[in-house]
């Protein structure tokens, strides 16, 4: 019987999560405990909430650990590795944790760390693969097992499994189909990992690239931008930072968007210039016209640009201040 851990925080471990249990249950296995983030402080109010990882292991009626810092010579991390010593781990997974894995917390699982990551490496190494291929307008992407060490991203990979892009995906729709592609890697391969039966291959060092972690403001959209690479980043962004530019200064969040290529390409407007306001909104870019269905006012409900546009001043030829 082996006893393994599993590190995760947002949805997109929560798949991995239910697979790893299922498995160790039907396998004889003991999932001796679930690690993940400290509940963070959300909305208006800023109530402590749990995260998704937190919500289904306590469901699951496993032991929750939620550590501030893994590092060395802090006093979270050197209880967390003292507890997680005596946990006497076999294998550890990780799926989306949001720390670094400190070296000696690698050294201590007898059968070390796995990893599933959301990119085929050593393209998009880091905390956001699933947004940044969308922002590359990439048409195939994937999912990875990966042996982990200190370097972010680095370790030999076990297994890739490529998944397509669609052209209607977003953050939300792609990274919900790669967690379910992810979980099915792990419980396809976990008997062969306890095993030491799966074979790893080094990464390719001289192709890799990078995906640094999406902020709010990574949401401030310039139109003096083509209109694929705007579409595209408003994608990746859907649900979280949103899209948003400023009218009359005041925030505004656009949603329900397509790009026609060329439309009003001409010296008549300017990108960021407001070329209609009927069904949509319409925006100049550099090479034709983004389209907005919805619009979202700071302070105001989501609402579809006719109903919008009656208790706010957009009109023709305004620019949209990014």
């Amino acid at each position: 019987m082996a006893r393994l851990v599993f590190f995760g925080t947002p949805d997109f471990a929560v798949v991995s999560l239910i697979s790893l249990k299922k498995f160790c249950d039907e396998n004889n296995h003991e999932l001796v405990a679930v690690i993940t983030q400290p509940d963070q402080p959300q909305g208006r109010k800023q109530n402590l909430q749990a995260c998704p990882v937190k919500i289904v292991a306590q469901d699951l009626g496993l032991l929750v650990l939620q550590p501030a810092s893994l590092r060395k010579n802090t006093i979270d991390g050197d209880k967390f590795f003292v507890d997680f010593t005596n946990l006497k781990v076999d294998l550890a997974i990780v799926v989306a944790y949001g720390q670094i894995i400190t070296q000696r917390l690698l050294d201590t699982a007898s059968l070390g760390f796995v990893n599933i990551h959301a990119s085929i490496l050593p393209h998009l190494r880091g905390a956001s693969p699933i947004q940044h291929a969308l922002k590359e307008g990439l048409s195939i992407t994937g999912v990875c097992l990966m042996d982990m060490q200190l370097k972010l991203d680095a370790g030999d990979v076990f297994i890739c499994q490529k998944a397509f892009i669609l052209p209607k995906d977003t953050y939300e729709t792609l990274s919900q189909r790669l967690s379910v592609i992810g979980a099915d890697l792990l419980k396809n391969n976990l008997a062969k990992l306890l095993k030491k039966e799966l074979i790893k291959y080094p990464q390719d060092e001289a192709k890799a690239t990078y995906a640094p972690m999406i902020k709010k403001e990574d949401g401030l959209l310039d139109f003096n931008s083509y209109g694929r690479e705007l579409q595209n980043k408003i994608r990746a962004h859907e649900p979280w930072p949103g899209s948003f530019a400023f009218i009359n200064q005041k925030r505004v969040k656009f949603f329900d968007s397509f790009f026609l290529p060329t439309l009003f390409n001409n010296a008549d407007f300017k990108p960021g210039q407001i070329v209609s306001v009927s069904l949509y909104l319409a925006i100049k870019v550099k090479d034709g016209i983004i389209f907005f269905k919805k619009i979202q006012v700071e302070g105001k409900k989501i609402l579809p640009i006719k109903e919008a546009i009656l208790g706010f001043n957009i009109k023709i030829n305004m620019f949209i201040n990014c």
